[in-house]
């Protein structure tokens, strides 16, 4: 639910309790949120005290709020009768609902999986039951029901179904009409500029399978040219060697480090010592793409297999 996250922040927790140190890396653990808000992978954290952003939080939980009542009652029949897995999970799916409600963490947007988590397993464990409640007219026709054809109750039914089936897709709608405008203009993300855009243009899938590229952004490269890239240990944290090559970046140090291309920009250039720079001229150092625009700005990539 959470890619282990809530585990690793208690074991770094419990870590420094005992040793007084711990070894795991960005557990930023958990803070009281108030006033009680419901955060959004879209919009943000959205207050209940506000009516209007209120409204826009039940319309982004969608079916969770119309089965909350029912699934509350199916999960303490189904704890009373001791069936300890539909149990489990509405009690887990109520938690997951809850939790975020009061609870922030260090980085916040991670939390928008649990709601999720639960708008889920409340939809899955519902549909047997709404399936019940909500069974078609039988093929022999109306003349079935009592005198005035439709009998209230299925009526009932089949209007909540509906209901049910319309708040499914509310969420997505209301998401829908504010991303509508952007279509027309793509945004790229925050490390992605308009010179790596129409390099990856030209360079993505092109270079051979398990290629390594070294980037002063290593996941940059990722995006670009479509190639895992070994350099990191955690999200954050970079594999120490790796870390040194990119402040001291020379070929022929990289390629014995496992890498088979440079990527290089005109910012991580500008930052080299002329030394540095001599380096990247060497005859071993091939040049596979490689763009500019008018204030002399540049990406390149080079292939540098040959300078082991």
């Amino acid at each position: 639910m959470q890619g282990a996250f809530i585990t690793e922040v208690f074991r770094g927790l419990l870590e420094r309790w005992i040793d007084g140190a711990s070894g795991i890396a960005n557990s930023y653990g958990f803070s009281f949120r108030w006033p009680p808000g419901f955060l959004t992978a879209h919009l943000g954290e959205l207050s209940l005290f506000d009516l209007r952003q209120l409204i826009v939080a039940l319309a982004e939980l969608g079916p969770a709020v119309l089965l909350l009542g029912l699934m509350g009652v199916y999960t303490v029949r189904q704890v009373k009768f001791r069936n300890t897995i539909l149990g489990g999970l509405g009690i887990a799916a109520g938690i997951s609902l809850f939790f975020p409600i009061f609870i922030q963490y260090g980085v916040d947007r991670s939390i928008t999986r649990m709601p999720a988590t639960a708008l889920w397993l409340w939809v899955v464990m519902a549909f047997p039951l709404l399936w019940r409640k909500a069974r078609p007219l039988p093929s022999t026709g109306l003349s079935q029901f009592p005198r005035g054809g439709v009998s209230r109750s299925l009526l009932f039914r089949w209007g909540y179904l509906a209901l049910i089936c319309f708040t499914l897709i509310l969420g997505g709608v209301v998401i829908f009409i504010g991303q509508l405008p952007a279509i027309s203009a793509p945004q790229l993300t925050y490390f992605v500029d308009g010179l790596d855009a129409r390099l990856s243009l030209i360079a993505w899938n092109r270079l051979p399978p398990k290629s390594q590229v070294f980037d002063r952004i290593p996941y940059r490269s990722v995006t670009l040219f479509g190639r895992a890239a070994r350099a990191n240990e955690s999200i954050y944290i970079s594999i120490p060697e790796i870390a040194a090559l990119r402040q001291n970046p020379d070929p022929g140090a990289i390629a014995r480090a496992g890498y088979d291309y440079l990527y290089l920009d005109d910012t991580w250039w500008e930052r080299m010592t002329s030394s540095q720079q001599q380096a990247l001229r060497q005859s071993c150092l091939r040049q596979v793409y490689q763009v500019r625009n008018d204030e002399g700005q540049f990406r390149s990539l080079w292939d540098i297999r040959s300078c082991k």
